[in-house]
């Protein structure tokens, strides 16, 4: 029969031999009659702890969300430390938000500049300053735009922001390139604006037209990258939708008056003409530059550019050919597995896990050891390697017994599994250590 009570299971004889000698369970153990609760156990930095996930729904922010619950720590703190009680967070899934949200910035900020100089050079520093001013417009146009499309500020769509970042200013340069060379022509700016404008018109618009169009399959994708992909094609496509339209009819307005003479008078009339003169001096020189920098570069256009162009005009199909050759031999290295294809390369984290699985059944105690044992080396590496100032590399370390997969942001793990264990820890961020 089957065993139900503590009696019942201390009776259970092991071993029964002629003589009568028997040996029953409670002569080799102990029998508890009670709940078999799965034992458990965690530590965050060698502290024992109880682990509380905290996740976004919906379209809340992470960042905010973040926010929220460091405030609350900090308020509850003085309250817990009567009972002898810490309170603390781990893996804070923000910083990668924050992190890609100071990259876009940067990288904004770059790009500006960036164009701001190149554009000065070629062309002259007020048709830069406008052009530049397409970027923020475009963004700050799908910024509002992103509430009435159930988009949030996050990972994905401040990778799309970045993405675009590199194409936003196209339409702007051809448009205002053009503007600035019929202006060279002496025509009025008014009308040098409006002809500009019209007469590349066609080619800007079809020429982002198409781009938009790249990208809307990616509305219609299945399954779950679905989700992340739709995200990325309404950022691209409003963005750019928002860099037309200020290209098309803000850019032109801006572009048909003398920024510059009417700057250069108002200045004059409030500072006098010596004060000018002084103000202006680094304008002055930025422009004997400018005339030297072009002539450089028409030159350069004349002995080098100018000829290979013929050459290349003249025998055209030897041209074609070696372009087409080009392309066979990268399909070939391609098909070949010359050219190795990684959607996704891996990438240095900053956290680091270790997973111990021993065999089903084997005792809680057991796979404590182990962990222990681990978590001790961790613990090691965390006193040996330090930077300059005297920083740990190592900064924070989890460890738990009894179950696997508590350290992850997209997981609540599992309990309840004597066998198995983990110890995670968090390296300083890789431009540090």
């Amino acid at each position: 029969g089957r065993a139900y009570t503590r009696e019942e299971f201390e009776a259970i004889t092991l071993v029964s031999r002629e003589d009568g000698t028997r040996l029953s369970l409670a002569d080799v153990a102990k029998v508890t009659d009670g709940f078999d609760e799965n034992p458990f156990l965690a530590r965050h930095n060698g502290q024992r702890c109880v682990l509380v996930a905290v996740f976004r729904e919906g379209n809340q922010s992470a960042i905010q969300i973040a926010d929220e619950v460091k405030t609350y720590m900090a308020e509850s703190e003085p309250r817990l430390e009567r009972f002898n009680v810490a309170i603390s967070y781990w893996s804070d899934q923000s910083k990668i938000v924050k992190g890609r949200l100071e990259t876009l910035l940067h990288s904004a900020w770059q790009s500006m500049i960036l164009v701001f100089v190149l554009l000065a050079l070629f062309l002259r520093p007020s048709l830069a300053f406008w052009v530049v001013l397409g970027i923020p417009i475009a963004f700050l146009g799908a910024l509002a735009a992103m509430p009435f499309l159930g988009v949030t500020i996050n990972i994905v769509s401040l990778f799309a922001f970045i993405l675009v970042l590199g194409v936003v200013v196209d339409d702007a340069i051809v448009i205002g390139e053009n503007i600035h060379s019929w202006q060279q022509r002496g025509v009025d700016p008014k009308i040098a604006a409006v002809e500009g404008a019209r007469e590349v018109s066609i080619p800007v618009i079809f020429g982002v037209l198409t781009t938009m169009l790249a990208f809307v399959p990616m509305l219609f994708g299945t399954g779950h990258s679905a989700q992340w992909q739709g995200q990325i094609a309404l950022i691209v496509i409003v963005v750019l939708g928002f860099s037309l339209i200020e290209s098309k009819l803000i850019l032109p307005a801006h572009l048909s008056h003398h920024a510059r003479h009417a700057a250069r008078r108002m200045l004059t009339f409030f500072t006098g003409e010596k004060a000018t003169q002084t103000l202006t001096w680094p304008y002055r020189c930025f422009m004997r530059f400018h005339r030297w920098f072009n002539e450089m570069v028409e030159r350069a256009v004349a002995t080098l550019y100018q000829p290979v162009l013929d050459a290349a005009l003249r025998w055209r199909y030897l041209t074609m050919s070696i372009f087409l050759a080009a392309l066979a031999i990268t399909v070939g290295w391609i098909a070949g597995g010359r050219l190795v294809r990684i959607p996704f390369p891996p990438v240095e984290s900053d956290r680091v896990t270790c997973r111990l699985t021993m065999q089903e059944g084997t005792p809680f105690e057991v796979t404590a050891r182990h962990i222990d044992h681990i978590e001790s080396i961790v613990e090691q590496l965390r006193r040996d390697y330090r930077t300059a100032d005297g920083t740990s590399v190592v900064e924070d370390i989890l460890t738990s017994i009894g179950g696997q997969g508590l350290a992850s942001s997209r997981s609540r793990g599992s309990q309840g599994q004597t066998h198995v264990g983990e110890v995670t820890f968090y390296l300083m961020a890789r431009e540090l250590r």
